[in-house]
Parts: C-alpha cells; sequence; structure tokens
C-alpha cells in the first residue's frame, strides 16, 4: 500500500515512514520544510581506518536536499562540496564550516561535521532561523538550478580526487 494513489487518499491520516520518503514511490517534500538542514550520509565515506578515499560518490542522498532547497551537510568523500561548485550548485557558506571537505582523515572528518551539527543545535531557534533564510538565494537557486538546469546523470563511479583541481 505504498504508492501515490494511496498517498492522495488517506487526506493526510497515515503517517509517513521511512521506507515511503526514502524507498518508496514519492519524496515527502514537507519533510524537507519542516527542518533547518539535513545531515545525509552518502553510500562512500572513506579515511577510515587507513582506508583510502576515492572521490565524491554522488546518489540520490545528496541529490534530495539540492533538489529540495534544503541546506545539508554530507557525510561524504572529500572534495563533494568543491564538486558540486563545479556542477554549478551554490553553498551554504554563512551557515557551514566546510573545512571538512578537504580532510582526508575520516574520524577528523566526522568530527568536524559534528561540530557544525553542535554550533547550529546549539543556536536558539530564532538564531537558527534567521541563519537559515540568510541563504534564501541559495535555496531557492539550488532547487531551480537542479529542477531546470542540472542535466549530469547519477552514477556510482566515484571522481578521483587528483581529478577534481582540474574539473
Amino acid at each position: 500500500a505504498h504508492s501515490y494513489e494511496h498517498a492522495l487518499e488517506d487526506e493526510g491520516k497515515r503517517t509517513l515512514t521511512h521506507y515511503d520518503s526514502t524507498y518508496g514511490p514519492y519524496y515527502n517534500p514537507i519533510s524537507y520544510l519542516n527542518v533547518y538542514f539535513d545531515v545525509c550520509a552518502e553510500t562512500y565515506s572513506g579515511g577510515f581506518y587507513g582506508e583510502k578515499c576515492s572521490g565524491p560518490v554522488f546518489t540520490e542522498k545528496i541529490y534530495r536536499p539540492l533538489a529540495l532547497g534544503t541546506p545539508f551537510l554530507p557525510i561524504s568523500e572529500p572534495g563533494t562540496i568543491r564538486a558540486l561548485q563545479r556542477q554549478g550548485f551554490k553553498i551554504y557558506d554563512k551557515m557551514f564550516d566546510y573545512s571538512f571537505d578537504e580532510e582526508k582523515d575520516g574520524h577528523k572528518r566526522i568530527k568536524m561535521i559534528y561540530d557544525n551539527i553542535k554550533r547550529l543545535t546549539d543556536m536558539s531557534r530564532e538564531e537558527l532561523h534567521k541563519l537559515t533564510y540568510s541563504h534564501k538565494k541559495e535555496m531557492v537557486y539550488n532547487h531551480e538550478y537542479f529542477i531546470n538546469d542540472f542535466t549530469s546523470v547519477i552514477e556510482y563511479r566515484p571522481i578521483p580526487l587528483n581529478r577534481l583541481a582540474s574539473l
């Protein structure tokens, strides 16, 4: 009973599950309107226990908040933010400290992302609201760019870190 038609018939009485919004036949954009930012864990995030980083990989986990205009922090390979900028997306640099994007050590990178989250969640709701909406132009741009102009095909093939500089 996970269908678009069923969702229309339930008149908002059914609680949406993770399945519905992640794997189901539709995404629930309302859930993205009720958050200030998203933390999305990408499929690959190397640099742990001696594992080498292979370069950014982009899946629906990163493209979903871009498509919906939601600021986000990716738990992903180093170079992800830089690669997104080169793909034409805008970043939320007043909201997030993106220095984690160049960190190859996975443990340090996670700590840097955690520090971003902690700083934001320690803010008052009013401060966080004001900060988030200081990026309204970027939020709208990313949504419109993704819907109207972005033509990249989602691939599971990593972009080697040494190739990023030449993109």
